[in-house]
């Protein structure tokens, strides 16, 4: 009996972990095709768009005119399916929800993983320790997975594509499961007599650990109120987890499975590291040491703006955030909080009929006169490398942190007093959303949480990788609809800056729109606001931006938009509240992309969604 029982307590484990192997490869080879799709999808476009852009934006999209096509019949499925597995939304609490897709992965790893609990698991005697070694063996077999979903650097967003960020409801997950199961361990007792020195003790404080860990340090609430608390109660109670539960397992010759975790953790940090001395290491020069300190200012009473050098060997990509380190403002040493960047990067240089070099007199800094355009290719790009150079928000990493309590009231303090202090950046993290494939996108934010997701995006749409792709007619984006709501009027005057440096790239046959919402005056559109007198002064704003008061409509904007494109793709991002992004969901309902929408010509629609907002 002793080895059958040794045995399953091995073999049960491992079918678990196939099972797990089997649904990662699943998501993988979804990935490595949407990649490819993807790539191929743009390349036929390219080689497809008509010669002339105008034309090209006349016609949003080519659609059937309300007749049935089955050529159309892969692409309805597919937004059926977003429909119903992202778009539909469980209510957890006011401020929180899931999708169906993450209850649905939930409920599949529960159901297996207490079936493989369930399995032969008793005896011919009612002997208890059959199912209380096997609940003991699979959770300890699990906790590799929970510390690499909870890792900012790990394999399974590498493969599958889902940024960390987006798994964390998973690794939150599969803890909870865990924690009930090794409840079943601990209520077991100990029958079982193994002839094994007696670790019960440091179970048991391995599983209290374990549930302060999941009921109170990582509480919703303390995260987001009490972040600090979170952070390194986190980092001392998972350490007093795995140290007990290491000495348990190995004493029932399970440790194999435990202390593989601490070397994931180590290789997390390494990465981590590696990054901040590679992306930082002027900051511990003597001689740059000034020069690479982030500026800091109060723009208004709940919005900090930081503004750093961007360091020559950092990239990222729109949509992206990073972790910063600002070690005279933390409270606790090596205290990092996630931030989105707001800057966008250099125009992409670009020398075959670019808009760029059409426009560069309005664009040029000093010493870049107009008749450069009549130089050959070389000169031309020499001058957009130099208009580069002198276009200093190019060269500049930009954070508006929005001010709760914690660390981004204490840098808000530190705001009021000093004008710069050290910070130091750890990524970039995310995985940003590829639009080079939709014909209309459409930007959505929140109040101030998403302002720089709106920024970092627009640039993304019509400057590094739009550009010079429009001005050669090689792109697919014909349409960009931004809408913004915030409650503060004030906070219009921070959005001048970036629509000044829209409109002077513009090309005139890439159509924008700009909805400004305030909500503070009221739950209803009102009449329009007044603008800021920066947009004023600029003609093509004026054209193109509107200011209301009262909440957005979001439903009809997004109508709208979805049937100007019919036949077309459409990219929605939204940033904002859990409210906002339940009212987008709504409204990208089956009445527009549902299965008989799409096969009669309806334009395919697809969701990207960003709630990531406790600092």
């Amino acid at each position: 009996m002793q080895q059958v029982l040794s045995n399953r307590e091995k073999e049960y484990p491992r079918y678990m972990w196939y099972f797990i192997g089997s649904f990662i490869g699943l998501l993988t080879l979804f990935n490595i095709i949407s990649i490819t799709f993807k790539v191929s999808h743009r390349r036929l476009r390219s080689l497809s768009v008509p010669s002339d852009p105008e034309r090209h934006l006349s016609s949003p999209g080519h659609h059937d005119g309300g007749l049935v096509a089955l050529r159309r019949l892969p692409s309805a499925l597919a937004n059926t399916y977003r429909i119903l597995a992202y778009r539909g939304t469980i209510n957890i609490t006011r401020t929180f929800s899931v999708n169906l897709a993450e209850v649905q992965v939930c409920v599949i790893y529960t159901v297996a993983l207490f079936a493989f609990e369930s399995i032969n698991a008793t005896s011919s005697d009612g002997s208890q320790g059959y199912w209380r070694a096997r609940a003991g063996t699979l959770a300890t077999s699990q906790i590799p997975l929970i510390v690499a979903l909870g890792m900012k650097n790990n394999v399974i967003s590498l493969l599958t594509g889902i940024g960390y960020e987006k798994l964390s409801f998973i690794h939150r997950m599969i803890s909870r499961v865990v924690f009930v199961l090794l409840c079943v361990h601990a209520a077991g007792g100990g029958d079982l007599d193994t002839g094994r020195p007696d670790t019960s003790g440091l179970g048991i404080m391995a599983l209290v650990a374990f549930a302060y860990l999941i009921f109170i340090v990582s509480n919703r609430y303390v995260r987001g109120r009490f972040y600090e608390v979170f952070y390194y109660g986190h980092f001392v109670l998972v350490l007093l987890f795995l140290g007990g539960a290491y000495y348990h397992a190995n004493g029932e010759t399970f440790g194999y499975y435990i202390w593989p975790c601490f070397l994931l953790w180590g290789l997390d940090r390494l990465i981590r590291l590696i990054r901040v001395v590679a992306f930082n290491r002027s900051s511990f020069s003597s001689s740059e040491v000034h020069e690479m300190d982030a500026s800091i200012k109060l723009v208004t009473p709940d919005i900090v703006r930081l503004t750093m050098k961007r360091p020559p060997p950092f990239s990222w990509a729109p949509g992206q955030f990073v972790y910063l380190h600002a070690p005279t403002v933390a409270f606790f040493p090596g205290e990092a909080h996630p931030f989105t960047i707001a800057s966008h990067k250099s125009l992409s240089i670009s020398t075959s009929n670019s808009f760029e070099l059409q426009n560069l007199p309005s664009q040029a800094g000093p010493g870049i006169s107009a008749s450069s355009q009549n130089d050959d290719s070389e000169s031309q790009e020499a001058v957009l490398r130099s208009l580069y150079r002198n276009r200093k928000e190019w060269r500049e990493l930009i954070f508006f942190i929005n001010v709760h309590g914690g660390f981004t009231k204490r840098l808000r303090e530190t705001a009021k007093r000093k004008k710069t202090i050290k910070v130091l950046l750890d990524g970039p993290y995310g995985f940003p959303i590829s639009v080079d494939t939709f014909d209309t996108i459409v930007l959505i934010a929140g109040e101030w949480n998403g302002s720089d997701f709106y920024s970092a995006h627009l640039f993304r749409c019509d400057t590094a990788s739009k550009i010079s792709r429009v001005g050669s007619s090689k792109s697919r984006c014909k349409q960009l609809t931004f809408v913004w709501s915030v409650r503060d009027p004030a906070h219009l005057d921070l959005i001048s800056p970036t629509l000044i440096s829209l409109s002077n790239i513009m090309p005139p046959y890439l159509k924008v729109r700009v909805y400004l919402f305030v909500s503070s005056t009221g739950e209803n559109k009102g009449p329009p606001l007044s603008f800021p007198e920066s947009i004023i002064s600029n003609d093509v704003l004026r054209n193109i931006v509107s200011v209301s008061t009262g909440r957005a409509d979001l439903r009809s904007i997004l109508e709208e938009e979805i049937e100007q494109t019919r036949g077309g793709a459409v990219c929605v991002a939204v940033c904002g509240s859990q409210s906002i992004a339940r009212d987008v969901r709504k409204g990208l309902g089956f009445s527009v992309g549902g299965l008989g929408t799409i096969m009669r010509g309806g334009a395919s629609v697809t969701l990207h969604t960003e709630t990531f907002g406790y600092a």
